[in-house]
């Protein structure tokens, strides 16, 4: 039945190609994705490893912060200033 509405009409035929003859960029653009999270957990961990309390002890757990905080809130939010004037450690060390 629903084969039959896919090769009866051209514009359905037209929206599954368009849908599914793409995967390739957006499989392309997901890796992208998961290795500019990456390169910014590497980051993070070297440099901003203090300010992420305790979710940044090791790599593994740092990426996996990063990837959860990019969809709910932001990166920034996991951040855990160190004095009570609410500055981080490497911005007020360095700037």
């Amino acid at each position: 039945m629903l084969v039959d509405i896919y090769f009866r009409f051209d514009k359905v035929k037209f929206m599954f190609k368009s849908a599914f003859l793409g995967w390739e960029y957006s499989f392309f653009m997901i890796i992208l994705y998961f290795i500019s999270i990456y390169f910014f957990s590497l980051w993070a961990f070297f440099v901003f490893k203090s300010d992420f309390a305790p979710n940044c002890d090791t790599v593994r757990s740092c990426f996996a912060a990063n990837f959860k905080n990019t969809f709910s809130g932001g990166i920034g939010t996991s951040m855990q200033p160190d004095d009570a004037e609410g500055k981080f450690s490497y911005i007020s060390n360095n700037f």
